[in-house]
């Protein structure tokens, strides 16, 4: 084969896969754009229990220094507001 032939088959084969990635992308973006994103909320809260029992630390005269005690965390998303 010749140069100018080997050419033309390589920008061929680009211009296919570029073809066949923006299809992909319209596909994800505009026909299943709203079912991603539907997906995507529900998927953003996570409740996880962490089940975590401890001793208590004393010290040598065997008073409490550290103990259990269940503590809830709220926090937020700055974006999101």
């Amino acid at each position: 084969m010749n140069e100018k032939r080997k050419i033309k088959i390589l920008e061929g084969l680009f211009v296919f896969l570029f073809l066949v990635l923006s299809g992909r992308l319209f596909q994800l973006q505009v026909l299943q754009g709203r079912e991603n994103r539907l997906l995507a909320d529900t998927n953003r809260i996570q409740k996880t229990i962490v089940d975590s029992p401890r001793g208590l630390l004393l010290d040598r005269h065997g008073e409490i220094l550290a103990g259990n005690e269940p503590i809830y965390l709220f926090g937020d998303i700055p974006t999101q507001i």
